[in-house]
Order: structure tokens, then sequence, then C-alpha cells
């Protein structure tokens, strides 16, 4: 971005706009939507033919933001949960709300430095990734907080501190140690799923490891839908692959056969081919994640991502 663009740019502090049903018919049409939209599908581009394992450069912005994570994953060791009565509430540790305060101090401390050369940046940017690690009144985390953190990173790729070559590193690196904090947060602080539909779901808290994931699994040809839920492959192959580790988190926190506690997954198994799978999966994503109101009214809108119609002027915001 020229520094020109950088100069006339005015950030704002994004709101939620999403006030009722009538409102949010306009998100589909919206500069927002199809700005998220787009940024899955080149991000999505960037895993073909990769595993966990491969190797990509990392920029010291992309390490910068890793190490505001790792921060925040020290944060809960600072912020233990706490010990609770037998028969107390079976979701939600009240210590996450410290954790919760102390993360907006450390966001907001980390972006002013990785945002220093875009002024004002930091006050729009920060409100998605503050978003993204669930809520503290209910101590609950879902699609809709997993849809805070793309929105961050899509953020981060219009502000110009990322770029295209910094995708593949995005998702590998970024992105994998943010689940890797979330899974903590939700096991540490006992956070109750938002909007699960429970075995009618994807999964209770995450959906883009998944659409990801299957990319990765689909480019790579070494396994096939019908092999992801045996236990031998999973612990063979976790490591190399994001849709195992997703499945592999799964079969530790819930218990019974898979076919029960994940049945929207097991039908996802009977598909020959992961070409289907991950246009399912992307369809899937619009409709019941982008395309639901109850998730959708809590998203922010600004001067990045927009809630106005979608034409060419406001194709790319700056």
């Amino acid at each position: 971005m020229a520094e020109k663009q950088k100069a006339k740019h005015e950030y704002i502090v994004p709101t939620k706009m999403i006030n009722n049903p009538m409102i949010f018919g306009k998100f589909q049409r919206s500069q927002g939507y199809h700005t998220l939209i787009k940024f899955i599908s080149r991000t999505s581009a960037a895993l073909v033919n990769t595993t966990m394992h491969s190797e990509f450069e990392i920029s010291p912005t992309v390490q910068s933001l890793i190490q505001l994570l790792d921060s925040l994953n020290e944060a809960i060791d600072q912020n233990a949960p706490e010990e609770q009565k037998p028969g107390a509430v079976r979701f939600g540790n009240p210590s996450y709300r410290k954790w919760f305060e102390r993360m907006h101090e450390i966001v907001k401390d980390k972006l002013a430095i990785i945002l220093a050369d875009f002024p004002g940046a930091e006050n729009e940017v920060c409100v998605y990734l503050c978003e993204s690690f669930g809520n503290a009144t209910r101590i609950d985390y879902g699609t809709g907080h997993e849809t805070n953190f793309l929105a961050f990173l899509c953020c981060l790729d219009l502000v110009g501190v990322v770029n295209k070559n910094d995708d593949r590193a995005l998702i590998l690196a970024l992105f994998q140690r943010y689940l890797i904090l979330v899974r903590r947060l939700q096991l540490d602080y006992r956070m109750e799923p938002a909007g699960s539909h429970g075995v009618h779901s994807l999964d209770d808290y995450q959906f883009l490891c998944f659409l990801y994931g299957s990319i990765q699994l689909g480019s790579q040809g070494e396994l096939q839908p019908a092999d992801f839920p045996k236990q031998d492959v999973i612990d063979a192959h976790k490591d190399k692959y994001m849709f195992l580790q997703a499945i592999d988190f799964i079969s530790k926190v819930k218990t019974g056969p898979f076919c029960e506690h994940s049945n929207m997954l097991w039908g996802v198994s009977a598909c020959v081919l992961w070409d289907k799978v991950i246009n399912g999966f992307m369809k899937m994503y619009k409709a019941e994640v982008l395309g639901k109101f109850p998730v959708m009214q809590h998203f922010y809108f600004g001067s990045l991502l927009r809630l106005e119609p979608m034409t060419h002027e406001f194709s790319r915001p700056i």
C-alpha cells in the first residue's frame, strides 16, 4: 500500500450493525461478506499440496503475531482456572473473565507495535482479534468467534501489513497457533459451545479447520474421506494434517462411537471425493455460519469490512 493511500485512509472503531433480520438480509450482498469469501478462497488456494510440515517463509510481522498468541497462552497460566465445588455449573470457569481482561491489554499493546506504520489501524483491527476468543459474559465460544479471527487476518491484509505472499504462513502457522490456543481455552475454562446444534453440527466450536484441512487432504491424495474417522489413521497422520488434528481433538473430548457424537462428520466420510467435501464445506460455512442471523448479529463493521452493498468502488477499501 502506497504512503499516500496509508495517509488518507481513515480507520474507525467497528460497531455492530446487524440489529434485525431485515438488515441481516443486506449482509450477503455487502462488501464485507464478499471480501471475507474472497479471502477464504485465496488462502485456501495457498494450502494446495501442503501438509503441516511444509516449508514456508514466516515474515517478521507474522512472527510477531505468533508471539502475540503465545503471550495470550502464557496468560492462561497466570489466570489458572478456579477449583469449583462438586455440583457447580457444567460450563464456564469464572477465571476466564480475568484472562479475557488480560487478553485485551496484551492485544492492544502488541497491535500498537505491529501496526505502528498504519496510524489508527490498531483501533479497528484489534476489535476482531479480541472478539475471536469467546464471550466473557456467557463464557462461551463458537464459529462466530472463529469467524472474527478470519476477519482479523483479512483486515491485516486489507491494511497492508501482510499480503498474498504470507497466505500459507497465515493459515499453517498463525491460524494453527490460534486453534491450539482456543482449544486450550475451551478445555481449561470449560467454555460452553455457542449456538451448537450438538450432533447435528459439524463441530461444537470450530469450522474453518475442516475447510482448510480438507483442502490439504484433497490435494495430497494420501487419504480418502472414508479414512479420517479411523483411529489408526488419525494417530499416524495427525501431525501432518489440520483436518486430522481437529478429528483427534474431538475424539479426545467426546465419548462414545464417532458415528454417534459426530454424526455429521461421519456422514462426510461417506463421500468418495475430497472435492465434494470441500465444496460442501464451503456451502455449509456460507449457510450455517455467515448465513445465520443468530451468529452474524454479533459481527462488527468498520472501514475495512463494510455493510454497504458490494460495488466495484468498495471491492477493496484501501
